[in-house]
């Protein structure tokens, strides 16, 4: 890619992208500490900002670098992450809404431990996170996932077990928790 064409990429990429967000020239020289005159620079196409402003605009609008001076429409992608965020919490949330209405069932059937279907939605709800985080995020989020997964399991496990025996399944938990997150590693690396 020439200079000029990835000045004309990044210039057209960064009105649209500062158009979808609703700002003027002004509010995107304030977040990025320069002034409205640079900015109106960048987004004519006479200068392009230096790769660490660039970093900060691609943070800013979560995007990456090769996004921002691409000629694929960049207001997609980034509208395509916010999406993805709505999609997984939505999902997530819904494993509570089932969990909410399993438990005044079974209150109204005056069943014992009816608050159990909320820790089986956070079970429910960690598997959702696991599928989505290693389609969609980081793989932090994924780790993360895992170990409440595990921590939630371990925890219902506990409680059927009536509290005996803790030490034995906080190790196992723990053990567990290792084991897995040391596998999500090799995995994410043989992917790379």
């Amino acid at each position: 890619m020439e200079e000029k064409e990835l000045r004309e990429n990044f210039a057209n990429n960064l009105l649209k992208l500062r158009k979808n967000k609703k700002w003027n020239q002004q509010e995107l020289a304030e977040k990025l500490s320069y002034s409205d005159k640079a900015i109106s620079k960048w987004e004519n196409g006479d200068t392009i900002p230096d790769i660490h402003t660039m970093h900060r605009i691609a943070s800013l609008f979560n995007i990456t670098i090769d996004q921002l001076v691409s000629k694929e429409n960049v207001v997609k992608v980034a509208n395509k992450k916010k999406n993805r965020l709505l999609i997984t919490l939505v999902s997530t949330g819904l494993c509570f809404l089932v969990a909410t209405i399993i438990f005044f069932a079974l209150e109204i059937a005056e069943i014992k431990m009816a608050y159990m279907s909320y820790l089986f939605a956070l079970c429910a709800a960690s598997i959702v996170l696991i599928v989505f985080s290693r389609i969609w995020f980081k793989k932090l989020w994924t780790f993360l996932a895992v170990d409440l997964l595990v921590v939630t399991a371990s925890l219902i496990i506990m409680i059927f077990m009536g509290f005996t025996h803790i030490w034995i399944i906080v190790l196992i938990a723990a053990l567990l928790i290792i084991l897995l997150d040391v596998l999500l590693e090799i995995v994410s690396k043989t992917k790379q």
